[in-house]
């Protein structure tokens, strides 16, 4: 079940961090948001993807934007269970 998803009530800044939260949408409609929010954005994104607990502990969502965000250009790294975090290639992790 997809929930309304709004730049006011899904994205913040934390730090140096864009924090992003995914979860509950559908995998194609997060690779767009991911996409709208990275694509011209800051150098450090923090996205909140959810750990999977409608499908079985498996997130599909994760996976997806994890392989996007690589294609991407982007190194990923996974952040505890529901969490991923990009920095853009030629920046350092804060």
């Amino acid at each position: 079940k997809e929930r309304a998803w709004r730049v006011d009530t899904h994205v913040s800044v934390s730090g140096p961090w864009l924090e992003v939260d995914l979860h509950d949408l559908s995998v194609t409609l997060a690779l767009d948001v991911l996409h709208a929010n990275t694509d011209h954005g800051p150098p450090c994104v923090r996205l909140i993807t959810g750990r999977g607990k409608h499908t079985g502990g498996q997130s599909r969502l994760r996976e997806a934007v994890y392989d996007a965000a690589r294609a991407a250009g982007w190194r990923v790294a996974a952040v505890g269970p529901g969490r991923l975090e990009l920095v853009r290639q030629g920046f350092t992790r804060p």
